[in-house]
């Protein structure tokens, strides 16, 4: 037997509820979406039957083009200090981020040597 539940994506998820609130039911909305009425009614009664705000990171993390920008810097071989020394970055934070980072360079490559022993 086949996995009921689809994952819905951002914009399933914006039709669900806008179809929600028009007042379609769950079998209605999940035709439109292609899944299961269940998972249709698991993402409104997870919300309360109220829309879930909006997901954003917040300010202080790092967006997507700067760690981008700090992965490539690194795989030239530049240091944390002279990445964090360029005018268009933010100083709090470069160096988080590249523990971060590489701690999870580590875990994966563990994980790699784990899994191939």
């Amino acid at each position: 037997m086949g996995r009921k539940y689809k994952r819905l994506s951002v914009d399933d998820i914006h039709v669900l509820w806008s179809r929600w609130f028009q007042g379609d039911t769950s079998v209605q909305i999940s035709a439109v979406l292609g899944c299961d009425k269940d998972t249709v009614t698991w993402h409104v009664v997870r919300g309360g039957g109220v829309r879930p705000p909006e997901r954003r990171r917040a300010a202080r993390h790092l967006t997507l083009a700067e760690r981008e920008e700090i992965s490539r810097s690194l795989a030239q071989g530049e240091g944390v200090c002279a990445i964090a020394r360029r005018p268009q970055t933010r100083r709090p934070g470069r160096s988080a981020d590249v523990r971060r980072q590489r701690s999870w360079r580590r875990r994966r490559a563990y994980a790699g040597w784990w899994s191939r022993s």
